[in-house]
């Protein structure tokens, strides 16, 4: 039964299929009376179903040595089951790497580094897959870092010329190839640091406008002269569209910034407090999804969530995903909690595969970004969510 499954061609699918054969060897405990084995049942169940392979082989181990007759009879043949499947794990995975390295050596890493984990759990018998794995990953990770380090370097630039649009879309192209890579961790919380820096410039150069601007409409309101009334009324047309547009494109870089929120606030009083001769210049109000905080965002999109309005939650999440912030840490929570969405609404509806399929796209995003994110400890009850989530998380 175990070969057949590696007969399936789709890598992923081979894979899973040898994880859903785990389950099968790793049935729940045989039926014992006394309150101890309950509690190793359970614990060695839940140890299983979240991957903790080594935690399960040790609490084998430990009741092999203290357990009775009866419970070391069953830890022994559990003990055997673990190792099989430990095995065909790291051959899965092994296969998984030899068919990618040279097509897609960021697959092939990540499978490799699947084979050192898992094998170091039976190395008496993975010992060859094992041996391979610790020669290719150095080679692939020298192929990676060609990939990266050019991106990295264009990321760089581009973070000195403040193109924070383009340094956020290099490092998810990065991400894709290497997930949370450490260097482009390290740029994106520079690049935060530098946003912060590059609004508060850009607030006080906003605010010299303003100044101006009040002083100008000030100014106006005591000329006679006609000639001088229109050079003034120009000045004061451009510096409108300026501060205007400095306002616009701050909040855009990082909506809800409260100081660049409060300035254009005093653009709006200074229009209304125009004189007549300039009414026809008008500051329009600004854009509700800018003026609000990501992390209010954040907070209703999760209050969406708690109460079954999962297409709501998941546009307010969407919203902060596509947002300029290099916020990593809020935008993997709300790519990881749209694919919670996505996965509940499979739970509250008939089968759709594209919920599936969109599920496992927004967890691979959360994962991409940081690759030690897991479920919030409330949804990894939620058999659909945690199968979806380990099925991403374990063949990636």
């Amino acid at each position: 039964m175990l070969m057949s499954l590696f007969r399936v061609r789709d890598g992923k699918a081979a894979i899973w299929a040898v994880v859903v054969f785990v389950f099968l060897m790793l049935s729940p405990l045989s039926t014992y009376s006394a309150v101890e084995c309950d509690k190793l049942r359970d614990t060695y169940n839940m140890l299983v179903t979240s991957y903790d392979f080594r935690g399960a082989m040790d609490l084998l181990k430990e009741c092999s040595e203290s357990c009775g007759e009866n419970e070391r009879t069953f830890c022994s043949g559990q003990a055997r089951n673990l190792k099989v499947n430990i095995r065909a794990i790291v051959d899965a995975f092994s296969k998984k790497a030899g068919q990618s390295k040279d097509v897609n050596p960021a697959v092939a890493l990540r499978a490799y580094e699947k084979v050192l984990f898992y094998g170091s759990l039976y190395p008496e018998r993975t010992k060859d897959a094992v041996g391979e794995a610790e020669n290719e990953i150095p080679r692939l990770r020298n192929n990676i870092d060609e990939k990266i380090n050019p991106l990295l370097e264009q990321a760089e630039a581009a973070l000195q010329q403040n193109q924070f649009d383009t340094v956020k879309n290099l490092l998810y192209e990065i991400y894709s190839i290497d997930f949370g890579n450490s260097k482009a961790k390290e740029l994106s919380k520079r690049a935060s640091r530098r946003i912060d820096d590059y609004l508060e410039s850009e607030n006080n150069g906003i605010n010299t406008i303003l100044d101006e601007l009040g002083y100008a409409t000030e100014k106006l309101a005591k000329i006679g002269s006609q000639q001088e009334r229109e050079i003034i009324r120009k000045k004061i047309t451009k510096d409108y569209v300026i501060a205007s547009g400095k306002i616009e494109s701050s909040l855009k870089l990082k909506p809800g910034n409260e100081k660049i929120i409060q300035s254009g606030n005093k653009l709006k009083r200074i229009s209304e407090n125009m004189p007549q001769t300039l009414a026809k210049i008008s500051v329009p109000a600004l854009d509700a999804s800018l003026t609000e905080p990501l992390t209010k965002k954040y907070d209703t999109a999760l209050s969406y969530l708690k109460n079954g309005q999962f297409t709501e939650a998941i546009e307010l999440l969407r919203n902060i995903c596509s947002s300029s912030t290099l916020d990593d840490g809020l935008r993997t929570s709300a790519h990881l909690f749209s694919g919670i969405c996505y996965a509940l609404m499979i739970s509250a509806s008939t089968y759709d595969k594209n919920l599936r399929l969109n599920a496992k796209k927004e967890f691979r995003n959360a994962l991409m970004i940081d690759k030690q994110v897991e479920l919030p400890s409330d949804y990894k009850k939620n058999a659909i969510i945690a199968m979806i989530f380990a099925d991403v998380k374990n063949t990636s």
